[in-house]
């Protein structure tokens, strides 16, 4: 199954936050960022973080020039990592929690219609994910992020190759296999994808479709329905059309979670997708 990786960007927003101790890991970053932003004619800007109240401001202004400027920028994180507690501000040892980043990204990605990409070389970044559900907007188009600590020397080499593959191609998940050693990548539609198919193996197929039906029909038989031979048959018929995938189900998502982006895939694909698993699983 296809999904669109294609990727249209104008600015590289690159935020740190070192502790005092830290060695010159950001400088080389900023250093790249800045060579590789040059040479593309791309916007730059380096925020270096020294409190919390001036990462949630600095995320504001993000929005604010997203908003007035048609801002489209990728958003690098570099800092350090809590599995638990979030991106930490060096200076203070405070954290960003990871529902409170996600928040503030996903009014940055509703603003930019789901075409926000995300990049962290924090430790543990990719628990962002677990903040995600398919009933809200998704934080960000993409992330790219570690679910484990991030070594030095992946950090080193990691903008060059990344980027460089990035705005040659057009294409995250070329730009992926650039860094996939390190780093974890989350799509939002392919997010989508999977969280329907397992709705849809989970509720409408075998044992699990048949049980649902059953209780759909008592349900509307106890709220007064008439029990009758005719009344059973239509509710039946009423009731496999309300179990049954279709294209408004996904459009729904489609417009809530991703926020209008359209993708090339459908409920069809879908439904295909999960027959071949159901088949496999039998």
């Amino acid at each position: 199954m296809q999904f669109d990786s294609s990727f249209s960007m104008n600015a590289i927003i690159l935020i740190t936050s070192d502790r005092p101790d830290d060695g010159g890991v950001t400088k080389r970053l900023d250093e790249d960022l800045r060579t590789i932003t040059t040479a593309y004619e791309l916007i730059y800007y380096h925020e270096a973080v020294s409190s919390r109240e001036q990462f949630i401001q600095f995320m504001g202004n993000i929005n604010f020039f997203v908003v007035s400027n048609n801002l489209k920028p990728v958003i690098h994180f570099h800092m350090h990592g809590g599995s638990e507690l979030g991106l930490e501000i060096g200076n203070t040892r405070e954290y960003i929690s990871w529902s409170e980043l996600t928040e503030t990204l996903r009014q940055i990605n509703i603003s930019m219609l789901n075409e926000l990409c995300v990049i962290s070389t924090a430790c543990y970044a990719f628990n962002m994910i677990n903040e995600i559900t398919i009933t809200q907007p998704s934080p960000y188009f993409s992330l790219i992020a570690s679910h484990n600590e991030v070594k030095y020397g992946y950090i080193d080499d990691f903008a060059s190759k990344f980027y460089n593959a990035l705005l040659k191609y057009g294409d995250l998940i070329i730009a992926h296999d650039e860094i996939n050693d390190a780093f974890d990548f989350y799509h939002s539609e392919k997010m989508l994808t999977i969280s329907l198919a397992k709705y849809i193996l989970h509720n409408c197929k075998g044992k699990q479709k048949q049980m649902r039906k059953e209780e759909l029909i008592s349900k509307a038989i106890s709220g007064g329905v008439i029990d009758t031979p005719d009344s059973l048959k239509e509710m039946r018929r009423v009731i496999k059309e309300y179990i049954t995938p279709n294209q408004e189900l996904l459009n729904r998502y489609v417009d809530s979670f991703l926020i209008g982006k359209k993708i090339p895939i459908t409920i069809d694909d879908i439904v295909s997708l999960v027959e071949g698993s159901y088949r496999l699983r039998g």
